[in-house]
């Protein structure tokens, strides 16, 4: 059995799985990423040790645990490069840390990589051999396969799909560069855009990305449009990949 983790900016994920790649057991919690990297890490082991016993096992039990983190990573050593979404991310011992509080083996990956591969072994593009994957979340992650094998690029910084300019000199996103589709269309770059709106019409700002969705649904006018421009984004975003790398199956 294995331990999967998803280190999200919001929540951490994590999933008791078998070789087959079917969840035996998952658990979810609160990141709380404010606390600071060590703090997170702590977290990710606490939850660890805390699965395993949930589903009557010890840690020693685990063959080994792959952890997802959001951001570029340098796969070889281990380490989270930026997390743009997570204060104080920047070349964390990731896999290091959780090897000598676990004493298991530890395997870091891209989040949105790690995503995309499993739906195409075991998930929705598991009858294909070229897709790519978009993760939409706090951040907009992306995953590509081709012709079987995970693309991750010469210095693990290849498939940041959430980082494709839509509109040029645009939003200024997470990571620093202006008008990427993540500014637009994730769950960040929708309330920023609703709490801008609203701000200008002496309205409410504090909204969560899933109470603007739940406003939209209701009949809210400026939610609806907020809602259906990030569609619209998404889609621009989406048929620019399309145009590059023409696979067979695009997953969200």
């Amino acid at each position: 059995r294995y331990v999967g983790i998803d280190l999200g900016g919001t929540n951490l994920k994590l999933g008791l799985v078998g070789t087959d790649g079917r969840v035996l057991m998952s658990h979810a919690s609160p990141t709380e990423a404010v606390g600071g990297p060590q703090h997170v890490l702590d977290r990710m082991a606490k939850a660890t040790v805390e699965l395993c016993e949930k589903a009557g096992l010890r840690v020693a039990d685990i063959a080994a645990v792959g952890v997802g983190s959001p951001g570029p990573v340098d796969t070889n050593r281990g380490r989270v490069v930026f997390a743009p979404n997570m204060p104080g991310w920047r070349n964390i011992p990731v896999s290091d840390v959780l090897r000598k509080k676990l004493r298991r083996p530890v395997r870091l990956e891209n989040d949105a990589n790690i995503a995309a591969y499993g739906e195409f072994r075991c998930g929705a593009a598991k009858k294909v051999r070229d897709m790519f994957l978009l993760t939409l979340g706090t951040g907009i992650g992306g995953g590509i396969v081709l012709d079987g094998r995970l693309f991750r690029g010469v210095s693990d910084t290849g498939a940041e799909l959430g980082h494709v300019i839509i509109q040029h000199g645009g939003r200024v996103c997470g990571c620093g560069n202006r008008g990427c589709l993540e500014a637009y269309a994730s769950a960040t770059g929708v309330v920023a855009r609703y709490r801008a709106e609203s701000a200008t019409l002496g309205g409410k700002t504090d909204f969560t990305c899933e109470e603007i969705f739940v406003a939209a649904a209701e009949g809210n006018s400026m939610a609806g449009r907020i809602v259906e421009e990030t569609a619209e984004y998404l889609g621009v975003g989406i048929t620019s990949l399309l145009h590059v790398l023409n696979p067979s199956m695009v997953v969200l």
